[in-house]
């Protein structure tokens, strides 16, 4: 399965390019959508797909400062530009960026499946990096719930792995380290609100693998002792008053960063935490909310599929439509039949 983030900040057009993607195969999966490259950047450090397709007039930051920003952090990923300018300046700094694929709009479905199978062929020498990312993300993630030996455990595992990578792959190696101490250092800064004590001999580079355990090791004592707090009652409430926001304007199309901004927190500091009280992504939270308003309309009224999805809040029928039997498993017509209807 193919990671796919999509970042526009139109949503009527997100909501058909997410579409699209998943017309272009099963083995696509549309994992993350954002309104601006802020909240891309948040989510992918939180998502980790392996394709991005990007605008890039963008608020907050565009499509192209966002590539370069995964660029130079060496984030093993495939980007695709789709913009509305044909632009030489623009397709010439985004080819500076490694882009390969600049689609203009309005794009066409042949256009977005073609290049994401182009994407396809490029991704075998990402491919296992991406997997380091996905493995650091899950420790993380997961990381509440384990017993303090078993963390540790899995933490010097996945090291070591990456200490291997020195002499085969310095650039992954040099990345995926940075990565990693990004991750904890963010953990414990924002969710725990502690300043990490320990500082790298080096702070320019990583020294020998020794002192590169030990560094690891300091941070890890440090969330070790603060992890039994997990997060403070206040930002337990925060998230419960952003649930709440939700709920009661499920049919609005609001961001991450709107929800970010309320909460006073930052889009990666909010998205983990939403995450770690609700088990899912914001995105995931509102298409649960829309799709149980839509069968109560579905089952109490005779409006067509495409009025009862703009009624909740989807900005195109084929979109609801793929949500709707993602979490139902039937169609909305076909939801209606088997109820007798």
């Amino acid at each position: 399965m193919y990671r796919v983030l999509v970042a526009e900040n139109e949503p009527w057009i997100r909501d058909c390019i997410v579409e699209m993607v998943e017309r272009a195969g099963e083995e696509f999966e549309v994992v993350g959508e954002a309104n601006n490259g802020e909240e891309a950047l948040a989510l992918i450090y939180e998502l980790w797909p392996t394709i991005l397709l990007t605008d890039i007039c963008m608020p907050e930051m565009d499509g192209l400062e966002l590539i370069r920003r995964l660029t130079e952090s060496r984030i093993p990923m495939i980007p695709v530009v789709i913009s509305g300018y044909d632009n030489f300046e623009y397709a010439r700094q985004a080819m500076s960026y490694g882009v390969t694929e600049y689609l203009l709009k309005p794009v066409q479905f042949e256009h977005i499946s073609t290049a994401l199978h182009k994407s396809v062929d490029k991704l075998a020498t990402i491919k296992e990096l991406n997997a380091y990312l996905m493995r650091m993300q899950e420790l993380i993630e997961q990381g509440y719930s384990m017993e303090s030996k078993t963390l540790l455990r899995k933490h010097r595992d996945l090291l070591e792995t990456i200490l291997s990578m020195k002499y085969l792959n310095p650039s992954a190696h040099q990345s995926l380290l940075a990565v990693y101490e990004g991750k904890l250092k963010s953990l414990l800064e924002e969710t725990h609100q502690v300043q990490l004590k320990v500082k790298r001999n080096n702070s320019a580079g990583w020294g020998d693998d020794s002192e590169i355990r030990q560094y690891f090791q300091s941070i890890l004592d440090q969330w070790i002792i603060h992890r039994p707090a997990q997060v403070s009652q206040n930002l337990k409430f925060v998230v419960q008053k952003a649930c709440e926001h939700i709920r009661t304007h499920y049919r609005d199309d609001f961001t991450l960063s709107e929800l970010a901004d309320m909460a006073n927190l930052s889009i990666s500091h909010f998205g983990f935490l939403f995450k770690q009280q609700t088990g899912c992504t914001m995105i995931q939270y509102i298409n649960e909310i829309r799709i149980a308003e839509s069968k109560k309309l579905l089952l109490e009224t005779d409006d067509k599929a495409y009025r009862i999805a703009e009624l909740v809040g989807f900005g195109s029928l084929p979109y609801f439509t793929r949500v709707f039997k993602a979490i139902v498993g039937l169609t909305p017509s076909e939801y209606r039949k088997s109820m007798g209807l």
